[in-house]
């Protein structure tokens, strides 16, 4: 098999160019898309669940990247390339310890990309939320909600 029926990719959606809407193998050579016809394309987002409060206060601080994505696929039109998106949504809980909340933030691409001052007001936030929040101080690990929101659609 030359493509494979299902492509799986951890990229910033907002990279892709929608001149080319099906993925490609990134290889010049190789112009051909990633995805035969009939192929799955599974798009995921983990969303911090912001219905518990201590986690709506660290959204406060660093954003609300990803959201919008219950309600309805937020990249334009994906036909006539793909078929309509189907949805689905599950949810998880991920433990962090308390001294790693800060790490976390700064591995999410708002945070990459921000310039050095909005990367110091962030840490210096987020810290003084975990030393603070009656909900995150004085413990060793907080639980962390997520919603899973899943968009699959197949290759035409």
């Amino acid at each position: 098999m030359s493509s494979p029926a299902l492509s799986f990719a951890a990229r910033l959606y907002d990279s892709i160019r929608p001149a080319y809407p099906v993925p490609r193998s990134g290889r010049p050579a190789a112009d051909a898309p990633v995805l035969r016809a009939d192929g799955v394309l599974a798009a995921m987002w983990n969303i911090r669940d912001d219905r518990t409060p201590r986690v709506a206060a660290l959204s406060g601080i660093v954003g609300s990247e990803g959201y919008g994505m219950e309600s309805a696929w937020p990249y334009g039109p994906v036909t006539p390339w793909f078929t309509d998106p189907e949805r689905g949504m599950t949810e998880h809980t991920v433990t962090v310890p308390t001294d790693r909340l800060t790490d976390l933030v700064r591995s999410r691409s708002s945070y990459l990309t921000a310039d050095a001052a909005e990367q110091a007001r962030l840490d210096q936030e987020i810290t003084e939320l975990a030393a603070t929040d009656p909900a995150l101080a004085d413990r060793d690990t907080i639980d962390m909600p997520y919603r899973t929101w899943v968009y699959r659609m197949r290759r035409v």
